[in-house]
């Protein structure tokens, strides 16, 4: 299984989504993943769509969200995977966070990205 890592940095608004363009690793090479204003304001608590209250909301709960982009990563074998308030589930049980049931993909689908004002950023 490739290695996923997610580098320090400041993620890219894109307001074609809305949401955040993050950069990623897998298995050493560039990749990428967005996560949508709607994930961020209904999972994690962003205020609003601007770029501001995204990035608090993302920084607060960094750690769940690179879990659930690494799950994604995995499933799909993705270089560019985007992230719906769709895939964040809270297991009443366990408490950790996994996908939806009903947003489980065929491995080695590729979800298709939002347009993004970075060009740097894999597709």
């Amino acid at each position: 299984m490739a290695s996923i890592r997610f580098p320090d940095g400041t993620p890219t608004y894109c307001l074609a989504g809305p949401g955040l363009r993050c950069a990623a690793q897998v298995g050493g090479q560039p990749a990428s993943y967005d996560v949508t204003a709607e994930a961020l304001t209904d999972h994690f608590g962003a205020r609003s769509g601007r770029f501001e209250d995204l990035l608090l909301a993302y920084r607060a709960h960094r750690p769940a969200i690179e879990h659930m982009a690494r799950v994604w990563f995995r499933m799909t074998g993705a270089r560019h995977i985007q992230l719906h308030g769709g895939h964040f589930r809270v297991s009443r049980l366990t408490g950790t966070w996994l996908p939806a049931a009903h947003t489980t993909p065929t491995p080695g689908t590729q979800f298709p990205g939002e347009a993004c004002n970075d060009p740097d950023h894999p597709r």
